[in-house]
């Protein structure tokens, strides 16, 4: 017997989502093998449809800062790390 959770469906040996939220639908593979790293990725998928319904700013991960230097050069990720830690925190 299968495992099922709303919102995810098992094609072959990934995961699938599908997302509806005030007529908008967000679908396609989390990539994941496992039930569990699947939901992580469909609630990633919820809250940026939600903010995005919201007309929220995403919110970028400190652990996704690590990665900057192999995107954009170590240069421009040490100045962005600079102007981060320069800035007040907001109360």
């Amino acid at each position: 017997m299968a495992m099922q959770h709303p919102g995810l469906k098992r094609i072959r040996d990934y995961w699938h989502f599908s997302l509806k939220l005030n007529g908008q639908r967000v679908h396609g593979s989390t990539r994941a093998k496992d039930l569990p790293t699947a939901k992580r990725v469909l609630e990633k998928h919820r809250r940026e449809l939600l903010m995005k319904q919201c007309g929220a700013a995403p919110v970028t991960p400190v652990g996704t800062i690590s990665y900057m230097p192999a995107i954009v050069g170590l240069k421009v990720a040490e100045e962005v790390l600079r102007m981060l830690l320069a800035t007040e925190p907001v109360p």
